[in-house]
Order: structure tokens, then C-alpha cells, then sequence
């Protein structure tokens, strides 16, 4: 089971940091080894079948930021073969989540117990068949966890995850994103992010209702070796953690931050007005080791000479359309790995412009001796 052996290949090894944020932007901490977060999913897995959730089973994730829930959701899913379906939380109306309930024909809505409630009444006004769970209010050690030898094995062309588009030009529309998907994403992950001989070590901030971030959640349960530093939100004090993370980080792991533009306009803002959480020389120190992957919205010359600027590296660009991006397939034979040869190619003379870019422009004051 492709989900279950990295967490019974590594039990006492660290899995996730889970970063809560308090209504003060400070962050508290949790800490689960694999074998702790594997309970816990299993333990839900075994709520979820209580509540009628089996194999092909559609559900909405409707949770109000980052949460442990969620990621455990994710585990006990595909641990069943159910099917998440997101929604997005910062945006997404009453009405665009009762059309994802209904249109993905979802037979449960899982929640946690800070999202809106008028919110929640509304959609249940128009979903009255769909039951609506906080997982918040759950106490796992009710439930015995679910047996090994009975979960679902899943098929490479079976659905993984539904991910609805964000409806600017009409209805949203739900992306189906296949096992298949998810295993071809982490091998490029691990193809092109990380060198030889280290392990990801994933910090992630963006909201898990988009690819970015489900993608790189996913990696991070498919790979034994794989850290997770999961943030429910972000704040200042994003940049302090994770400069510390790459502090304290083994010298084999490689730690991948996926972000986009926005985070890199607050990163310049806060330098400019001297409110880094972290002196500049060492979040520049840490940054620098780091691989900033930036997608989801362009990437413009500005935001790469603030990177260069304040990270002391390039970034890593994603392009594509988010919900399309894990839709790509492993190239077979010779002409497959001539384009992906060309791409590298390709790749190295953008990055080496980019360098002789920033050594043409003059130093700024974090780079003067």
C-alpha cells in the first residue's frame, strides 16, 4: 500500500510540526512522529466507516485554514479510497459550497470548529441530505484503528482528490485528480528539487485547498523520509520559523519551500521597514540553502530580484495552470528523454542569465562586505 508503508517503514522517525495560529500571530507548535500520525488516521479511517465513508466515497473538506485534520483526513482517505473534494476557504461563497457539495455528489462535510457557522447553516439549508462533521469535536480514541489487512488498495487511474477551479469565468469546475497523478508528481518532485543522497524537508504555508499545496502534503506521506513543517496560516513570524528550520536541519535534508510572489512583496515590505522577526544576515543565511518553489500566479524580474536580494538565491518556477499541473505523464523511451533533457538545458541558460543578471547590478547594503 503505497500510503502505508512509509509510515510503517519509519514509526519513531519526525513526521509533521504542526504550526496552530492564535488570533495574537504566534505560532504553537505540535509535533507527531510517523507511527503517532498514522494512529491518528487510522483511528479516523475507522470513524469514517462508522459513518458509511468507503471506497469512492466523496467528501468536502471544509475547514477554515491549514488544519490536522485535513492532512489526517487525507491519510484515513487513502487509506479507504474515498475521494476529498476541497473548498476554498478564503473565498468561496455559501452558495460555490453547496455547488461543490451537490455537483461532486459529497455524502459528508467535514469541518473544524472554526469555520463560520452561518456558513455552514447555509449550505446545509441547501445540502439537507449531506450531514455536516466537525472533526474537531471527535474523540479518535473512541475508535479502535482500523485493521491493515482491510484497507482498500487503489488502482493508478483511480481518483485521489477533486480540486474545483476558482469559477472567475463561470461555475467552478472540479479537476479529478487520479493515484496515477499524485505518484508521477512526486517522482518529478524528487527528480528535479532534490539532489542526490538528501530527503525533502517540506515546509508549507499555502492553503491546502490548492494544488501547490496538496501536492507537496502528498509527497511528503508517499516518502519515508520525508519532514513535513505544516503552518495553518501565514504571519510574520513565518520568516523566524522558517529560518530555524533550516538551522536545526540534518546536513542530508533538503528543505523546499512553496510559495508565491505575494509572500516575497511581504518579505520586502518587512525589510524595508526593519520588522523582520529574524536579522536579515541570517534569513538570508538560511533562505539561501533552501529551494523557494514559486507558482500559482507569475513570477515577474521585481520578484526575482527580491529574492535575490533578500533570499541569496534564485527561485524555483513552477508554470502552469494549477489545476492541470499534476496532470502530466512520464515520458517512455528516447524522445522522452530528449525533452526532458532539452528542458534542463533550457533551464540552466534562463538560471545562468539570471546570475549574470544580479552579478551585473550593484551590491545592496546586505551584500556589501
Amino acid at each position: 500500500m503505497e500510503y502505508l508503508r512509509p509510515f510503517q517503514a519509519n514509526p519513531d522517525s519526525s513526521f509533521l510540526t504542526y504550526y496552530a495560529l492564535g488570533s495574537d500571530k504566534q505560532y504553537t507548535l505540535t509535533t507527531l512522529t510517523r507511527g503517532q500520525f498514522l494512529d491518528k488516521a487510522l483511528r479516523l479511517a475507522s470513524y469514517l466507516t462508522s459513518l458509511g465513508v468507503t471506497k469512492d466515497v466523496r467528501v468536502t473538506h471544509y475547514f477554515s485554514s491549514n488544519s490536522l485534520h485535513d492532512l489526517v483526513l487525507r491519510l484515513a482517505s487513502a487509506f479507504l479510497g474515498s475521494v476529498g473534494v476541497t473548498v476554498n476557504w478564503s473565498s468561496d461563497t455559501a452558495s460555490t459550497v453547496s455547488y461543490k457539495v451537490t455537483k461532486s455528489d459529497s455524502k459528508v462535510l467535514f469541518c473544524d470548529g472554526n469555520v463560520d457557522q452561518t456558513m455552514l447553516s447555509a449550505v446545509h439549508r441547501t445540502c439537507p441530505a449531506v450531514p455536516v462533521c466537525d472533526l474537531s469535536t471527535v474523540d479518535l480514541t473512541e475508535y479502535e484503528p482500523l485493521p491493515t489487512t482491510t484497507l482498500s488498495t487503489s488502482t493508478p487511474a483511480q481518483t485521489r482528490i477533486v480540486i474545483f477551479t476558482s469559477g472567475t469565468t463561470g461555475d467552478p469546475k472540479g479537476v479529478e485528480l487520479s493515484y496515477h497523478n499524485y505518484a508521477t508528481n512526486a517522482a518529478t518532485f524528487e527528480q528535479f528539487l532534490l539532489p542526490s543522497n538528501t530527503t525533502p524537508l517540506l515546509v508549507v504555508v499555502n492553503p491546502m485547498h490548492h494544488t501547490n499545496s496538496t501536492s507537496m502534503t502528498d509527497w511528503a506521506m508517499r516518502n519515508a523520509d520525508a519532514e513535513l513543517h505544516l503552518f495553518a496560516g501565514y504571519s510574520t513570524l513565518y520568516w523566524k520559523h522558517a529560518a530555524e528550520i533550516q538551522e536545526k536541519a540534518r546536513p542530508n535534508q533538503k528543505q523546499i519551500m512553496p510559495l508565491v510572489s505575494r509572500h516575497f512583496d511581504f518579505l520586502k515590505s518587512l525589510a524595508s521597514e526593519q520588522k523582520l522577526p529574524v536579522p536579515q544576515s541570517v534569513l538570508t543565511a538560511a533562505l539561501s540553502k533552501c529551494v523557494l518553489l514559486l507558482g500559482s500566479a507569475p513570477v515577474g524580474p521585481t520578484t526575482v530580484d527580491t529574492i535575490q536580494e533578500l533570499c541569496g538565491t534564485l527561485p524555483t518556477v513552477r508554470f502552469g495552470s494549477t489545476e492541470t499541473t499534476l496532470q502530466v505523464r512520464q515520458e517512455e523511451g528516447r524522445e522522452g528523454r530528449e525533452e526532458r533533457r532539452e528542458w534542463r538545458e533550457e533551464r540552466r541558460e534562463w538560471r545562468d542569465e539570471l546570475v549574470e543578471r544580479r552579478d551585473e547590478r550593484p551590491k545592496t547594503r546586505h551584500e556589501r562586505p
